[in-house]
């Protein structure tokens, strides 16, 4: 998994993380992992900065989840607008969408979100597309995603496939958690 090889660099890890390591890790919070690994507080934005770089030099081998471009055709053919939010930066977003053909689905991207800062970033994306919270979905793989719609008074939906374990995400009690794209599709298409 290309994230995990570019996260032990980051973290100058001696030895790469385990099956069970990496198991440990997706039932904690991003500051429970910060705390566990002894990453100083202060490293972060270089953290996130040097992540970035490396993560774009490794785009080509990153995959997108089988089913995923099947939700985005459907979407797209309800007439659903489709935005992106991240913490990676819009360029490294929008290589990776380029290279596997996905990026005629996105409405627009929004990049360079703070780690903490997902719901004052959705305020300002609702705000200026003029949209309606109560027909936003926001998709997120981590339990702050969840938090930050729930900040934001938007329905959030949990995918099972991503940083966090299913069982983390549950306990912030999502919109939905879903564990296949079939259940994704179904509920953003039901919404």
């Amino acid at each position: 998994m290309t994230s995990i090889r570019i996260f032990e660099k980051l973290t100058s890890r001696t030895e790469p993380f385990t099956a069970e390591d990496i198991v440990r890790l997706r039932g904690l919070t991003a500051y429970h992992i910060v705390r566990e690994l002894r990453i100083r507080p202060w490293r972060m934005p270089w953290l996130l900065v040097r992540g970035r770089t490396m993560m774009r030099r490794e785009i080509d081998t990153l995959k997108v989840f089988d089913g995923v471009e099947e939700v985005l055709q459907e979407l797209k053919a309800a007439g659903i607008p489709i935005y992106i939010m991240s913490s990676n930066s819009p360029g490294n977003i929008r290589k990776l969408m380029q290279a596997k053909g996905l990026d005629h689905y996105f409405t627009h991207i929004y990049g360079n979100v703070g780690i903490f800062g997902k719901a004052k970033r959705l305020r300002q994306i609702i705000k200026r597309n003029n949209l309606h919270k109560e027909h936003i979905f926001y998709i997120g793989d981590e339990g702050r995603d969840i938090e930050a719609a729930k900040r934001v008074g938007i329905k959030g939906v949990a995918v099972s496939w991503g940083f966090n374990s299913a069982e983390l995400l549950a306990k912030h009690h999502p919109y939905a958690l879903v564990y296949t794209t079939d259940e994704l599709s179904k509920t953003l298409l039901a919404g």
